[in-house]
């Protein structure tokens, strides 16, 4: 599940943060879902500010704030989702120009006094979901059909070329010359173009 997420110490602040998080759910559904956007030319703000009044007060998600509000709306926000089932929950955290300090602070404030309620029942969650999965993770298990391993003589053989030794020069052995049609070989040619090139160019 995607939230919005403010988490604010008092209620004064949750108005501003809350009255971004519509535009916000309007840009990104014209971006991902509904819209047609044309780069420079379309006025997104516009196209909100339309939406907005053809749908009127009473639409769904209108005046809507989410994840943003004091630790205590929070844990009701978070409640529900918990008794929908929802285990897992993302949070949209920059919106409009929130700082990196100010979430930094919401962060804080919601680790503080947000997750110790459902940190202390997620044991709990987990053996619960583990129970109620186990028959279905056993019957796709069941249907797994698994790789035959492959034998030794099946594994595939890779040795490292003298060339990329970075001891090889300092033992005094012999760069070994690259094969025709090689990368290094092709490496070769063009540095002795670049010579060449080179040499006309000071000539």
């Amino acid at each position: 599940m995607v939230s919005s997420f403010r988490c604010i110490a008092t209620g004064r602040r949750r108005g501003a943060a809350a009255r971004r998080l519509p535009l916000l759910r309007y840009a990104l559904g014209h971006h991902y879902g509904f819209g047609e956007h044309i780069p420079g030319r379309s006025d997104i703000w516009a196209a909100f500010q339309k939406a907005q009044a053809a749908a009127g007060p009473d639409a769904p998600g209108a005046g809507g704030e989410g994840g943003i509000g004091t630790p205590e709306q929070l844990r009701k926000h978070m409640r529900g989702f918990q008794e929908s089932g929802v285990d897992q929950v993302a949070f949209i955290q920059r919106a409009a120009a929130t700082s990196t300090s100010k979430i930094c602070e919401a962060l804080d404030l919601f680790a503080r006094e947000v997750m110790p309620e459902f940190k202390e029942k997620e044991a709990e969650r987990v053996q619960r979901k583990t129970k109620e999965l186990a028959p279905y993770v056993e019957k796709a298990m069941a249907r797994k059909k698994y790789m035959t391993p492959l034998a030794d003589a099946e594994f595939p053989k890779s040795s490292r070329s003298a060339a990329r030794s970075p001891n090889a020069c300092a033992r005094g052995q012999e760069l070994p010359a690259p094969q025709p049609g090689s990368a290094g070989e092709g490496s070769r040619r063009w540095r002795r173009r670049s010579r060449r090139w080179m040499r006309r160019r000071s000539s």
